[in-house]
């Protein structure tokens, strides 16, 4: 099983926290949730406020309004003159004449500020409602789509226990489908469907560290042929331990210790030639293990791996297709494959999220696999790899 990466944990704990109840996303709903429910409240306040204010305002526009009128109509009406003897013993100076012009003059000017004021209040008013009925939609809105949230986290679930339970029928379409709705990039996409697909290179470990659940893997044709050069290994390892330690396992002569030590020695030495051609070609020999090592030592031919990565970058397949399917760089047939899949339609993508098509099949096997297909009426481009 390999290393968990930092940028593999960091993504899967990304996706673990979108299992959870206290998700990321859920979170950001309720607190946006409980954001527009404190603003539906106060412009609610506000909107109550407003209209009192409105009415009051309409009120007194109507009073200044008809008493203004009914009052310079009085005014108007009255001769001074008939009132002289009055006036003048009580020394009063009434001039309605003067009251009444004041009052064409200043009535008016009163009557456009309430006017102002009532014409303000009501555009504010049309704020505060706009900014509470969208609060309203987006307490509806934040509900539906924290339902449809918790159905997609409830479907990523099922996509986890598929995967960790070994029943993988997984598509690199299904997945990327899901997460784009998480907003996750094309990138993390791609990388997400790849530890859903093939479990056994992080998600196991992952899972295992987080749930202490220890998962059994499903081994692939590869992988059992990591088992027996690892049995292999051992059982060397063990010859030449006991031996050291004088333990008498066998009766060995000192021909057959020499030719262990030289059988042991050339192992090593293998092994650091085949480290030195994965550097060469570009590839990092610390992400293969040690019986992965052993098994391309035992068929090197730098000219052949060399070849086949070339292949894989001028297709723009990312060169960790080779890190867990070593056997396609000793595929002397890996670029007619990839030649056919791409004049079939399937991206570099595709093949690099689905690589068991090309230890699945030779160059015959795979052109039969499509002409299967179109024989009966499917386009290989929309069949998913994994249904070849």
């Amino acid at each position: 099983m390999n290393k968990l990466s930092i940028e593999t944990t960091k993504l899967l704990d990304k996706l673990y926290n979108l299992r959870g109840d206290d998700s990321e996303i859920l979170v950001e709903m309720d607190n946006a949730k409980q954001a527009a429910i404190n603003t539906k409240e106060r412009t609610t306040e506000e909107k109550n406020i407003l209209q009192d204010k409105i009415k009051t305002l309409q009120n007194d526009e109507e009073v200044l309004s008809n008493e203004g009128e009914k009052l310079k109509d009085i005014l108007k009406n009255i001769d001074v003159s008939n009132y002289s003897n009055v006036l003048d013993r009580l020394h009063i100076e009434f001039n309605p004449q003067a009251l009444y012009n004041a009052l064409c003059d200043k009535l008016p000017q009163e009557i456009d500020t309430v006017k102002k004021e009532h014409e303000d209040a009501v555009s504010e008013l049309e704020l505060v409602e706009e900014e509470m009925n969208k609060a309203i939609t987006e307490i509806d809105e934040l509900g539906l789509r924290r339902e449809e949230a918790i159905a997609d986290q409830n479907k990523l679930n099922e996509y986890f226990e598929l995967s960790l339970s070994g029943n993988n029928g997984l598509t690199r379409d299904i997945i990327t489908s899901l997460l784009s709705k998480f907003g996750f990039n094309e990138e993390d996409q791609r990388e997400a469907a790849k530890l859903l697909m093939f479990p056994e290179d992080a998600l196991y470990a992952y899972d295992e560290k987080v749930s202490g659940v220890k998962r059994e893997e499903i081994k692939s044709p590869d992988e059992e042929i990591k088992v027996e050069d690892k049995e292999e290994k051992i059982e060397v390892e063990e010859i030449k331990e006991k031996s050291e330690n004088n333990e008498e396992t066998h009766h060995f002569s000192s021909t057959d210790y020499d030719d262990m030590v030289r059988s042991i020695n050339s192992l090593v030495s293998k092994n650091d030639d085949i480290k030195m051609c994965l550097e060469h070609i570009g590839l990092d020999p610390e992400l293969y293990t040690d019986e992965e090592l052993n098994t391309l030592s035992k068929n090197i031919d730098d000219i052949l791996f060399e070849k086949n990565v070339t292949i894989a970058k001028d297709n723009n397949i990312d060169l960790d297709i080779f890190v867990d399917n070593i056997n396609l760089l000793m595929d002397k047939e890996f670029g007619q494959k990839i030649d056919k899949l791409i004049n079939v339609g399937k991206a570099p993508l595709d093949i690099y999220l689905n690589p068991d098509i090309l230890t699945k099949y030779d160059l015959n096997g795979l052109n039969n696999a499509i002409t299967v297909l179109q024989n009966n009426g499917l386009d290989p481009r929309k069949v998913p790899l994994i249904a070849y």
